[in-house]
């Protein structure tokens, strides 16, 4: 949480506090007529009461926080996790992907890779060592053409060129005889588009 998030958080946090607390002293006021003498309870003297009790208890407000960190955290899991489950045709069973490992492996790792990132290429190698020799580990890599519709500066045409030719019988070829000291390193598995 940053500072800016920390003092909304605790500016709400702040006023359903006093809200808890007006609604507590309405709620005693009704069931125990006499107990509260409501025409004694101004707008200034609920400000105080309630200004009081926090000042006393601020671990209030930091429990609060923590509350709403844990819940927006779960939200955005469960955000996450959906976004995953309503991709998982794409993203683990695309017919446009490739596969670095074995290709009956049950261990999946999906990398995102973007062949312009400095940072992708280097993380080549390691990703590499990863599923040398573990049998169980799938690396698929696919391709994903960029959605010109939200991105007008893509090009489009010029990137679907290359999903066409990647996923060719060509580029599929090339893909499988790419070796690192005569191991094969890709096993192409497109699948043609029906």
């Amino acid at each position: 949480m940053n500072l800016k998030t920390g003092l909304a958080t605790a500016a709400v946090a702040a006023v359903v506090a006093a809200l808890v607390t007006a609604a507590t002293i309405v709620l005693v006021w009704r069931l125990a007529p006499g107990v509260v003498n409501v025409s004694s309870l101004s707008e200034t003297k609920v400000i105080d009461i309630v200004r009081d009790y926090l000042t006393k208890n601020p671990e209030i407000l930091v429990e609060m926080t923590n509350e709403l960190d844990k819940r927006q955290a779960a939200e955005e899991a469960a955000k996450q996790q959906k976004v995953i489950s309503d991709n998982a045709e794409a993203l683990f069973r695309s017919p446009l992907a490739h596969v670095v490992g074995n290709a009956n492996g049950d261990v999946s790792v999906v990398e995102f890779f973007d062949y312009n990132c400095g940072f992708c290429r280097r993380a080549l190698p390691d990703v590499v060592k990863l599923v040398e020799g573990d049998d169980k580990l799938f690396n698929q890599y696919g391709v994903i053409l960029v959605n010109p519709t939200k991105h007008p500066n893509v090009k489009a045409k010029d990137g679907q060129a290359f999903i066409d030719w990647l996923v060719s019988p060509e580029g599929q070829a090339a893909i499988a005889s790419y070796k690192i000291d005569g191991q094969q390193l890709f096993f192409p598995n497109a699948r043609p588009q029906s």
